[in-house]
């Protein structure tokens, strides 16, 4: 293994930091450019814009109505779509409700039905046991 001492080190760390900072600063002048040509394509557009409206108000005026009746059809859209989802929840709570109702007097008329059973079951043990009722 190779291993630099004293004053080799000393240049290549040297070399590495300045290459390191060189590197750095070309991506700094890279954004900076970037992001005055992004600004630049902004204000071109907006200056577009202005000149558009500025050109044909009525137009303009029309396209404003068709954009707010838009957005308030969306609006209604979504409400309506939301509106209808709250009401399926509720409709498949309640269902499942009524079917959790449902199940637990299944439950309870099975397990009473059992109950008329084992009573049938000791009756009849009791009979063979004791031998027939005396009825």
């Amino acid at each position: 293994m190779f291993l630099l001492q004293g004053p080799q080190f000393h240049d290549l760390l040297q070399l590495s930091q300045r290459q390191n900072l060189a590197i750095q600063q070309q991506f700094n002048q890279e954004y900076i450019d970037a992001n005055n040509l992004y600004r630049k394509h902004i204000a071109a557009y907006e200056q577009q814009e202005t000149e558009r409206q500025q050109q044909n108000p009525e137009i303009e005026s029309q396209r404003r109505a068709y954009q707010q009746r838009k957005q308030e059809f969306r609006r209604q859209q979504r409400h309506q779509y939301w509106q209808q989802q709250q009401r399926q929840y509720r409709r498949d709570r309640r269902q499942q409700r009524h079917m959790r109702h449902d199940e637990i007097e299944a439950k309870r008329l099975s397990g009473f039905g059992c109950q008329v059973q084992n009573e049938e079951r000791q009756l009849q043990l009791l009979r063979d046991t004791r031998g027939p009722d005396p009825e």
